[in-house]
């Protein structure tokens, strides 16, 4: 079907690509933090960082042909594994940066710690977050974006006051409430009056 140009598709052609294209996506969406079927993000991170050095010496030992330990190195070797996996999807950019100008993948930030790179503290707030979703803690859930938020965006008032203020508008659908006395084209002319004014 790829080498079918756009145009020349039959409708059932095009809904196979647009399906596609959606499961592809959703792929996407469901390994942004960790890859699906894995639960506990917080032990498997503690679990990952506690095997780094002896994950890096065994491949070392490995490649130059020493003995090593086969139980460390399998268990590092499908930790990348699973990150190059994460990455390689090309995800959404869900952590902010950390010393850098740019948003990074969760799987690219996960592979830079064996290079040297620790560990930020978005990853340890993705892996809290996780942990109450799956224990059911909405309290817990909603005090790490709020952290997260204040820590990553702390030097950028303007625009968080210019995103709260859309949101509440986006909220409050002024064309779609109206109470009857007004049309909503009517309501539309009053609400851009008003911002002119």
């Amino acid at each position: 079907m790829q080498g079918i140009e756009a145009a020349n598709r039959t409708a059932y052609e095009s809904a196979i690509g647009k399906l596609h294209q959606r499961f592809f996506r959703y792929v996407q969406l469901k390994n942004a933090v960790q890859t699906h079927r894995r639960a506990g993000l917080a032990a498997e991170l503690a679990t990952y960082e506690a095997l780094i050095p002896q994950g890096i010496a065994a491949a070392q030992a490995q490649q130059s042909g020493k003995a090593f330990d086969q139980t460390n190195f399998a268990a590092f070797a499908a930790n990348i594994q699973r990150f190059q996996f994460m990455a390689n999807l090309e995800p959404p950019l869900i952590l902010p940066p950390n010393g850098s100008t740019d948003w990074r993948r969760m799987g690219d930030a996960l592979l830079d710690a064996p290079r040297g790179t620790p560990v930020d503290n978005s990853i340890r707030d993705y892996a809290k977050m996780a942990g109450a979703l799956a224990a059911n803690q909405p309290a817990v859930f909603n005090a790490r974006p709020a952290r997260s938020t204040s820590s990553t965006f702390g030097n950028a008032a303007e625009g968080r006051r210019q995103s709260q203020a859309e949101t509440f508008f986006n909220q409050m659908q002024p064309f779609y409430q109206c109470d009857g006395h007004l049309r909503p084209r009517r309501l539309a002319r009053n609400f851009f009056v008003v911002q002119f004014v």
